[in-house]
């Protein structure tokens, strides 16, 4: 039986009262861990500079680390006041949605709150069901970040234990699936540089991405 705190989901068809759920804690400027084709995300109203601070709370993470996001699609970019330049579309087409998070300029005061240089931001669009139900009932970014403490790489029994515990003392809902299988971190490529550098290696690889943009950056 799920504990205080802890819903099952269906990874493949999450339920509707289990999405309510989530959006709603969401909406009240709240956190939540799903699962994605990767990690487990802590998720959170990457518009609300509380609910970024509640993220950074539950990490124990310095506000000047900055925090990626997702969106639900490329169409987002541009409503939310962020540049894609054309080898990084190159890039978006060929690798999302899936694991690769890229790092694109911003200019929008929205995301001032996310850390970093303020003038740039970590986008990342998923395949998870669960993820994009929540953006589509949101219709905003959701902070994502690994669900884990801050600076630590934790097998997964103990990073259940932790989510666990934060699920009892109520800092999170914890959406757990019945079986999951953690995978790599997403690739983080850099494309606010006139030559794209990869800052974290992942599923997509480096000779993988680059022959995506060659010629084009």
């Amino acid at each position: 039986m799920p504990g205080v705190g802890i819903m099952q989901l269906n990874r493949h068809r999450p339920a509707r009262a289990c999405v309510t759920q989530l959006a709603c804690r969401l909406k009240a400027g709240l956190a939540v861990v799903v699962p994605t084709e990767t990690q487990y995300a802590l998720l959170a109203d990457a518009t609300s500079e509380a609910a970024v601070s509640a993220v950074l709370a539950i990490k124990g993470r310095s506000s000047q680390q900055p925090l990626s996001v997702f969106v639900l699609d490329t169409e987002w970019l541009d409503r939310w006041g962020i540049r894609c330049p054309p080898a990084a579309r190159v890039l978006a087409e060929a690798f999302w949605p899936g694991p690769l998070t890229l790092i694109l300029p911003t200019e929008n005061p929205m995301f001032a709150h996310l850390g970093g240089s303020r003038r740039s931001i970590g986008i990342r669009v998923t395949p998870e069901p669960v993820v994009r139900l929540l953006l589509e009932r949101l219709a905003r970014p959701l902070v994502a970040t690994s669900a884990n403490p801050s600076g630590q790489s934790l097998p997964p029994a103990a990073e259940n234990r932790w989510l666990a515990t934060e699920a009892a003392g109520c800092r999170v809902v914890w959406a757990r699936p019945w079986r999951y299988i953690r995978r790599d971190a997403s690739t983080v490529v850099d494309c606010t540089v006139r030559v794209f550098r990869q800052l974290r290696a992942g599923p997509i690889g480096l000779d993988q991405w680059r022959a995506v943009v060659a010629g084009v950056c």
